[in-house]
C-alpha cells in the first residue's frame, strides 16, 4: 500500500471510482513532487484525468483534504510540541 492509499483510506467522494482516482493522482504527484502535473503523470490520458477530476463539480476541496487533515491530527496527537514549518522558496 502506497502513502496515498494509507493517507486517504477513508476518503468518501461519493463514488468508489473517484476515491481510487484521487489515490492514484496523489501517489503519482507524491512520487514526483518537483514536477508539474504533465511531468508527474504516467501519460497524456492520466494528465487529462487529473484536470477532469479537479474540474468535477461532485468533488470538493474539503472532501479531498479531509482525510489528510485527520491523519495529520492523529500523527500530532502523540507529540507535545509540533513545528509547522513552511518554506515557499525554491
Amino acid at each position: 500500500m502506497g502513502w496515498g492509499a494509507e493517507e486517504l483510506w477513508d476518503v468518501d467522494l461519493g463514488d468508489v471510482r473517484r476515491n481510487r482516482r484521487l489515490v492514484k493522482i496523489v501517489e503519482d504527484l507524491v512520487a514526483r513532487p518537483n514536477e508539474s502535473v504533465p511531468q508527474a503523470s504516467r501519460d497524456e490520458s492520466a494528465v487529462q484525468g487529473v484536470y477532469e477530476f479537479w474540474d468535477n463539480a461532485r468533488v470538493s476541496d474539503r472532501e479531498i483534504l479531509s482525510p489528510h487533515q485527520r491523519r495529520t491530527v492523529q500523527r500530532m496527537g502523540c507529540c507535545q510540541t509540533v513545528l509547522a514549518i513552511q518554506d515557499t522558496s525554491e
